[in-house]
């Protein structure tokens, strides 16, 4: 019989990683404009990665601005 422990479900919240992504953003773009402000500051504040910021939210640091200025 196995007796290892159950594995931990992770369970995603596409919607509140995005609140956090435009929070972290709007917070870096303000500190420190488009040109200054850094995805991997960014993701690392939203509690995600620049990898999934890019390809599953916002494409662009460019379109992640535009999203926290609408």
């Amino acid at each position: 019989m196995d007796s290892k422990p159950p594995k931990s479900v992770v369970k995603r919240d596409p919607e509140g990683t995005r609140r956090r992504i435009l929070e972290a953003a709007k917070s870096q773009f303000a500190k420190f404009g488009l040109a200054g402000a850094r995805v991997d500051a960014i993701a690392e504040v939203a509690g995600s990665n620049q990898r999934m910021l890019y390809y599953y939210y916002f494409g662009s640091k460019e379109r992640l601005y535009v999203a926290v200025l609408e």
